[in-house]
Formats: C-alpha cells, sequence, structure tokens
C-alpha cells in the first residue's frame, strides 16, 4: 500500500486468496512491514513520526504484531543488494528480479518490495538471494544490539 508519497508505504506479504462462490477475497493473515522514515526530507519530523506512529498503532490494532521497521537502506539492499541504490536501481531490480514494471513509481515498487520482506519474514524458505537473507538477518537482530553502519567519512 503506498499514497503516492515516498515517506509513506506499507507492505504486506503472505495473504492468500480464497474462494468463496464465485469471488475471491484476500485472507490477511500475514506479516507486515513499515518503511522508516527518511528525515533527509523537508517534511516535519513530528508530523512523520505521527504518522508512522498511528499506522504502527493501527495494524498492530488489528494484527497483535508488531511491525518490522525496513530503513530504506535495507529495502534498497533487499532489493538490489546495495542499500545505497538509487530509486531508478530499486525500481530496475523489480522489474528485472521480480517480474514487475510499475513505470517509474518508486513509491509503489517501495511497498512491492516491503510486500517480499514481510512475506519472507513469515516464510523465510522462499528465499533464495543472499542479500535478501542479510536483510532478514538485520531485521532479526535488535537495532540497539547492531553495529553502527559505517558512513562515507569513516571509510
Amino acid at each position: 500500500v503506498s499514497d503516492g508519497d515516498d515517506d509513506a508505504c506499507v507492505g504486506a506479504g503472505g495473504g492468500d486468496v480464497a474462494g468463496q462462490g464465485g469471488q475471491q477475497k484476500v485472507v490477511l493473515a500475514f506479516d507486515f512491514g513499515h518503511r522508516g522514515l527518511s528525515y533527509s526530507q523537508a517534511s516535519s519530523e513530528f508530523d512523520l513520526g505521527e504518522v508512522s506512529g498511528v499506522v504502527r498503532a493501527y495494524l498492530y490494532t488489528v494484527t497483535h504484531r508488531e511491525a518490522l521497521i525496513v530503513t530504506p537502506a535495507l529495502l534498497k539492499k533487499f532489493a538490489t543488494g546495495n542499500g545505497l541504490a538509487t530509486k531508478e536501481d530499486v525500481l530496475h531490480a523489480v522489474k528485472t528480479i521480480y517480474g514487475h514494471d510499475f513505470e517509474g513509481r518508486d513509491d509503489v515498487a517501495d511497498a512491492f518490495v516491503l510486500a517480499r520482506i514481510s512475506r519472507a519474514h513469515a516464510s523465510p524458505k522462499i528465499l533464495t538471494r543472499r542479500c535478501e537473507l542479510e536483510v532478514l538477518r538485520t531485521l532479526a537482530t535488535p537495532a540497539k544490539s547492531r553495529p553502527k553502519p559505517k558512513t562515507a567519512k569513516s571509510l
């Protein structure tokens, strides 16, 4: 799900489509991911935090599960293998690796990758790429015990 804004996208994975009579419905029994916010944008940090908190509280109320908080760098790494990838790189990876062309809609591609991450979190057996496994390992490690990422200045 994406609202067309880079800073607000939620992906969900692991749902199934079930037929009932002549109708189909999506069974929402899955993990979900919420992309971490990027404060480099001109948006207010308070507003972004408030929206994030409301979304997370609602999803917890509905599913009784904590959201996976996926930073933009982890999302990029899962899709492309490179946490410093550009939006175009993510779009290209989604098209070539997963077979979906979102015609330049990077917000939709982000939501798609979040859904893939959530699905992989619920069913890690589906993973085939090393970068996907590394992202899941990182998400499974509590943030406080993760090593600080190297910056361009420290290299």
